[in-house]
């Protein structure tokens, strides 16, 4: 081997211990789909064997899972967890988990997806806090989680079901983890349809919402405070 290819290699091989850490949305996997005033919200997808880059959380964000997989990761500068392909994957389609930790300490990994199917998730950050004084939040469905980033619930939805009207005080975001389809329609007349799991919604703060389905649906409402 020449002097000049052994060069090269070592080039490489550093460069690829070399990667500078990127903020989470702007990680290839974690498609930015939505950017609203303090809100984001990124369409995270894994496909068995891949790899994400090392990216930063530094917010607090919200889960919804769409489609589990054991993943294993890997801390800046550290080894690898050692997750099996076997491993529970630690939740299933339709769970929410929170992290607002990275907002005392920031989190620099990366992640695999160890398992056989597609790691997808709906991440939502916050990127501001609401004072400690939450008040009350009218929410569709039963409320599931409250602290001073989000306000979550769950709405189980069914044809024929008598529905009312509810008020966003803050951005809201209505997803569907699972099949079925439903409809968030905004008093001003624009209307989503979510009829795939993954989709989402945003409803802007002030404005008034209505949820419905032909048959039976299910929806993650988080407001962002």
């Amino acid at each position: 081997m020449t002097r000049s290819i052994v060069l090269l290699l070592l080039v490489n091989t550093t460069g690829a211990f070399a990667q500078a850490p990127v903020p989470m949305h702007e990680e290839p996997r974690h498609r930015l789909v939505l950017t609203h005033q303090q809100v984001r919200v990124m369409d995270v997808k894994i496909n068995p064997g891949d790899t994400t880059l090392f990216h930063v959380h530094d917010v607090p964000a919200l889960y919804v899972a769409v489609s589990a997989a054991p993943v294993d990761l890997q801390l800046l500068n550290g080894k690898w967890g050692g997750t099996h392909p076997a491993a529970d994957p630690g939740r299933k389609p339709g769970d929410v988990n929170v992290d607002t930790s990275y907002v005392r300490q920031p989190l620099t990994h990366r992640v695999t997806n160890v398992g056989s199917q597609l790691f997808n998730l709906i991440a939502i950050t916050n990127s501001t806090m609401s004072p400690s004084d939450l008040g009350s939040s009218e929410m569709p469905g039963a409320l599931e989680m409250q602290n001073r980033w989000f306000t979550q619930s769950r709405a189980r939805l069914s044809a024929g079901a008598a529905q009312r009207w509810y008020s966003a005080r803050s951005p809201t975001i209505v997803v569907q983890p699972l099949r079925g389809t439903a409809t968030v329609l905004l008093e001003s007349g624009q209307k989503h349809v979510l009829n795939a799991p993954g989709s989402w919604a945003l409803v802007p703060a002030g404005a008034r919402y209505l949820l419905t389905t032909a048959s039976a649906a299910t929806l993650v409402v988080v407001q962002v405070r």
